[in-house]
């Protein structure tokens, strides 16, 4: 109760009672608690004014109220100032700091810290090194975590349950199924009992590695621990069972689901879908989806009226999207407009930069309506179509079709996702186009090239990755008009574009009563235009 705290804290100033360290590093620390990092800071840089000196419990508060309050960036500055306080720093400020860059994927700097610890004659304890290989799994680093983790022991710090979930999860956001199994393994001869985050996290791991029988081994076992499996338990093992076209496995999933009164939500109906659709077909597919609705609550809202929406249906409405918004925030002002407000759900998402039809579903989180649309998407079952201008290598006559396969990995970087081509770590992704029309590139891109054109394409993508069109064209090399991330420079194209040249024309899917719903968007403007300023071939 951080803001009674500071009240009590000015009602004693006012009545004349001098607030003294005690006072001080009590107040600091119910805002450390509130996340209110502001005031802890304005505390403690007020105490010199009234002659008393900050502590290593008053630092302690402000930099963990920092992290509480995702401010790792200011712990370093709070680290700096006690060494020119000449306030020594004790084994929870190293351990505040370190879960301070936990919070800020600061990996390299959490290491840091744990071996400054060891130099200042502290001995870091497991709660330093479980924050060290946390810091690790945040930043991907698997390798780094293992380390950490094997290295507790010659410093007398004894692994908990925590060091070791932090060490499963970190082998599964490498991809590292077999280590992650492997740790799992390990906590037995520890004395350690798997909770629910590690057989989330180890089952989670093998979903990664496509190891389906695995995770349903995981998933059935946490029985005998007497742990309830969760959505994330039963998703894991579900999305493991879809890459595998296990279909029959992710139903005897769904009845265990249905034992433990867990209702299936859209990421399970999705996976188990697209694995019926795999191995069975559309028709069987979709067959399930809907033998799934009985479990849903409809909501039976009535979208807004707005004139971005181009087409309605049960449960359904389609929009135009411009380019240079996201979808969240094109959203945002039709949700309020609805009734009740946050009716419409965002089922799929089109890119910053990319314009055109884009679907809502129209009810409430985990209404029927949502989790039938989202179904839908995850169990591929939705025909997309896009529009773009590419450069490079002819790819036929117009008419040609073409399929891309090329796996596809996504990561973060700078907090931006970024997706490349991996044949190793990369999900599944396919791409169909069909070329609509050719043109001759009015000088050639980056190099001089007889064989290059300019090409508008109609394509069709069977999967959702990130950024999947884009880097599957620029992997053919033929990048998109106007994509300055996965395309030729500005300078270096021969088509001027001021856009990205991507657009999704058209989308067909079922709404609530299973009457075909489709969507269409023209061509915005600024796109004809280039097009026009092009010379046919052929």
């Amino acid at each position: 109760m951080w803001e009674s705290a500071l009240v009590l804290a000015q009602e004693m100033q006012a009545g004349r009672i001098s607030l003294d360290l005690v006072s001080y590093n009590a107040t600091m620390s119910a805002c450390e608690k509130g996340q209110a990092w502001q005031y802890a800071l304005g505390l403690l840089f007020q105490m010199p004014s009234l002659r008393l000196l900050p502590d290593v419990v008053s630092f302690n508060a402000a930099i963990v109220a920092c992290e509480q309050g995702s401010k790792w960036e200011l712990a370093p500055s709070l680290l700096t100032v006690m060494a020119d306080s000449q306030v020594p720093p004790d084994l929870l400020t190293y351990n505040s700091m370190i879960t301070a860059y936990v919070s800020g994927v600061q990996w390299e700097m959490a290491l840091s810290t744990l071996t400054e610890a060891s130099s200042h004659s502290f001995k870091p304890n497991t709660i330093s090194f479980s924050a060290a290989i946390t810091a690790c799994e945040k930043g991907c680093q698997w390798e780094m975590a293992l380390d950490v983790l094997q290295g507790m022991p010659q410093a007398m710090a004894l692994p908990n349950l925590v060091s070791f979930n932090a060490a499963i999860s970190a082998c599964e956001k490498g991809w590292r199924w077999e280590e992650a199994v492997a740790i799992f393994q390990r906590l037995p001869e520890k004395s350690l009992v798997p909770d629910l985050i590690s057989y989330n996290a180890v089952i989670s791991a093998c979903e990664k590695g496509a190891q389906w029988k695995m995770a349903l081994h995981l998933l059935f076992r946490m029985d005998e621990g007497q742990l309830f499996p969760d959505e994330i338990s039963f998703n894991s093992a579900t999305i493991a069972c879809e890459k595998a076209g296990a279909w029959q496995a992710a139903f005897h999933i769904l009845e265990h689901m249905l034992v433990l009164q867990l209702l299936p939500d859209a990421v399970f109906a999705g996976s188990a879908t697209s694995a019926l659709r795999a191995a069975r077909g559309p028709v069987k597919a979709t067959h399930f989806l809907r033998s799934l609705r009985r479990f849903w609550q409809p909501c039976y809202a009535q979208p807004p009226d707005s004139q971005a929406i181009v087409a309605k249906g049960a449960g359904v409405i389609a929009i135009f999207k411009p380019a240079g918004v996201t979808t969240e925030d094109f959203v945002a002002p039709l949700r309020e407009q609805s009734q009740p407000v946050d009716v419409l759900q965002i089922v799929s998402r089109l890119d910053h930069p990319t314009s055109g039809v884009l679907p809502l579903a129209v009810g409430t989180a985990g209404s029927m309506e949502a989790n039938w649309l989202r179904g839908q998407f995850a169990g591929r079952l939705v025909f997309k179509e896009y529009l773009c201008l590419c450069e490079g290598p002819a790819l036929g006559e117009a008419g040609v079709e073409g399929t891309i396969d090329a796996p596809l990995l996504t990561k973060e970087i700078d907090g931006v996702s970024r997706s490349e081509v991996s044949e190793v770590f990369g999900r599944e992704a396919i791409t169909k186009y069909t070329v609509v029309a050719r043109y001759r590139p009015k000088q050639p891109a980056a190099q001089e090239a007889t064989d290059r054109e300019v090409m508008l394409l109609a394509v069709r993508p069977k999967t959702g990755r990130t950024h999947q069109i884009r880097v599957h064209m620029a992997s053919i090399d033929c990048p998109l008009a106007g994509d300055l991330t996965y395309g030729f420079r500005a300078q270096n194209s021969s088509v001027r574009c001021p856009r990205l040249f991507l657009h999704c024309r058209r989308i067909q899917l079922l709404d609530i009563n299973d009457d075909v719903f489709s969507a269409e968007a023209q061509l915005p403007r600024e796109l004809t235009e280039v097009i026009e300023t092009l010379d046919p071939l052929g």
